[in-house]
């Protein structure tokens, strides 16, 4: 009896370094960007990823199925999400006037309202702001100083209502890392 609980603990050590150097074999790349489509189709992530776009595989089975074996493998190789650091705020430029991010959401969650839609804040009243598409922004030579990037959204009156985004620091993310094997790190 203690034999085969000494066999059963040494096959678990044997597959557990298997795992482990099958995640080193294997190209992590690969994995991850398969794991990107994955989200990028709407597979909702347990591991803290996110993607823009709504969108959901709940009605589609095989792909579903397919890309939780995708996320399974991932989390065995210890690969976690890390925000993406183009959306954030430069420690050099702390106002953002020149965060060129695509947040589009203010901090009470309301839905930014497209620049062009804005009769006062335009592209074409305010051409190097950056005000593409709904995405957060200080504007660069408006009458006010605001402290961080906004967007406006209509009120249920039809009048225009404008809030801060929140949008982290930089600094925030430095030294982040996604993974972590075998004592070897790598930055994402």
């Amino acid at each position: 009896m203690r034999h085969l609980f000494l066999v059963v603990l040494l096959v678990q050590v044997i597959l557990l370094i298997a795992e482990v150097k099958k995640c080193k074999e294997e190209k992590l790349q690969r994995l991850t960007t398969r794991y990107k489509k994955c989200l990028k189709k709407g597979f909702k992530s347990s591991l803290g990823c996110t993607h823009n776009e709504e969108r959901s595989l709940e009605n589609k089975p095989k792909a579903l199925a397919r890309c939780t074996r995708i996320e399974k493998k991932a989390k065995r190789c210890g690969y976690k999400c890390a925000p993406d650091i183009s959306e954030c705020l430069e420690e050099s430029d702390p106002h953002g006037y020149n965060y060129r991010g695509t947040i589009s959401e203010t901090m009470s969650g309301q839905v930014c309202a497209p620049w062009s839609s804005n009769p006062e804040y335009t592209p074409a009243n305010y051409p190097d702001s950056g005000l593409e598409e709904n995405n957060c922004r200080n504007v660069v030579g408006d009458d006010f100083d605001d402290p961080l990037p906004w967007c406006s959204y209509l009120d249920t009156d039809g009048g225009w209502l404008y809030e801060e985004c929140e949008i982290p620091k930089c600094e925030e993310f430095a030294g982040i890392y996604t993974r972590e094997l075998s004592g070897q790190r790598s930055r994402y």
